[in-house]
């Protein structure tokens, strides 16, 4: 298989049927995407189009979605979905203000998606949807700064914890969402990273 020249590293987010699929930004700045089914191998490259300023974001959800999203050339959190059967969508600007940072996803169990991004202020902001429903006003955590782009995973419980490199060291920090009690952090988790984007 050959995609050609990637403009940006690929993400890839995985099935539990088995199927991957892998977007970048290509030397256009579009997103690109190729996908495997087990049994059919590897697809063409496709573009998505959109006008990509990061690294993609992309999430899938137990329910079937797919959403990708990156930072645009005006700053702004993009991004493409799809539902199970049906196409990608055109690119949508979710108009959330200015992204410091490529933004970090993750999708929870319920359909539920959560975006993380640095602000322009150099803190950990938020966005979100639940399944079926439009997206939530965006919101600053209160955590930060941010030495560097945020990295967000989900549990089955709904659980939420996002990762980032402290602004004033080389620490790893954590700030994370528990069903119930809401956010919680920042935590200085230690240690010495290198720097990052």
């Amino acid at each position: 298989m050959n995609v050609g020249v990637l403009g940006g590293p690929p993400r890839a987010v995985a099935q539990p049927d088995g199927s991957v699929d892998v977007f970048w930004r290509g030397t256009d700045s579009a997103l690109w995407y190729v996908s495997y089914v087990r049994g059919s191998g590897w697809s063409p490259a496709r573009s998505l189009g959109g006008d990509l300023a990061s690294d993609t974001a992309p999430v899938a959800s137990a329910v079937g979605t797919f959403d990708v999203f990156w930072r645009g050339s005006d700053g702004n959190l993009w991004h493409v979905y799809q539902t199970a059967g049906h196409r990608w969508s055109a690119p949508v600007n979710l108009t959330v203000g200015t992204l410091g940072s490529s933004p970090a996803a993750a999708g929870q169990a319920s359909g539920a998606v959560d975006v993380f991004w640095r602000g322009a202020d150099g803190s950990l902001w938020h966005a979100y949807t639940t399944a079926g429903s439009s997206w939530h006003a965006l919101a600053s955590l209160g955590m930060g700064p941010l030495g560097s782009r945020p990295f967000a995973a989900a549990q089955p419980d709904g659980t939420i914890d996002v990762y980032w490199r402290g602004a004033g060291n080389d620490h790893l920090w954590h700030g994370y969402y528990r069903p119930g009690s809401g956010w919680h952090g920042p935590q200085d988790l230690g240690g010495n990273l290198y720097p990052m984007p």
